[in-house]
């Protein structure tokens, strides 16, 4: 009975495996342990439940390292912090958190994304496009273009059409 406040810690800080799917977007940079933190609480141990992502987004980078998988490293949250957070070419920093994968993304984009469209597989991955509304036109702007795992699109809600706008 003693050892049950310390039971039930233990027994929520592992890895979380049953997540809803969410793509949780934050205007701004977040490090992996800061999204696991605020999605997951505190935790037990050193194993890690938010990951960064190889080859995902412009930003992103791989650890150089022999394992069996491809793993990102630390060196793109550190980049994307130092980076300015307003761009005017590319647009504001933005950090997506993929619960389905347990991945972080960094990317630039000038609106908000609010919409995320599967349009297929290229090289493994599949090819999102994250889109903000417009709503004066009843359409979609692309804002930027990410390489997630495939297997994402599965948990998505598919459409007949969409109407996609011209400038960004």
């Amino acid at each position: 009975m003693l050892l049950a406040p310390c039971l039930t810690t233990y027994g929520h800080s592992g890895r979380v495996v049953l997540a809803r799917p969410w793509l949780i977007g934050v205007k701004g940079v977040i490090s992996a342990q800061q999204a696991s933190k605020h999605l997951y609480g505190d935790q037990i141990g050193d194993t890690p439940r938010t990951f960064y992502t190889p080859s995902g987004s412009l930003l992103a980078r791989p650890k150089e390292n022999h394992s069996k998988f491809r793993e990102g490293h630390i060196v793109q949250y550190e980049e994307a912090l130092v980076a300015p957070t307003f761009d005017p070419v590319e647009g504001h920093m933005f950090t997506l958190v993929d619960t389905v994968s347990s991945t972080i993304y960094y990317f630039r984009a000038h609106r908000p994304p609010t919409v995320c469209l599967f349009t297929g597989k290229e090289g493994g991955q599949g090819r999102f496009i994250l889109c903000s509304g417009e709503c004066s036109g009843s359409e979609l702007r692309r804002e930027t273009v990410l390489r997630m795992p495939s297997f994402i699109s599965t948990h998505m809600n598919t459409c007949d059409w969409v109407a996609l706008g011209g400038e960004t």
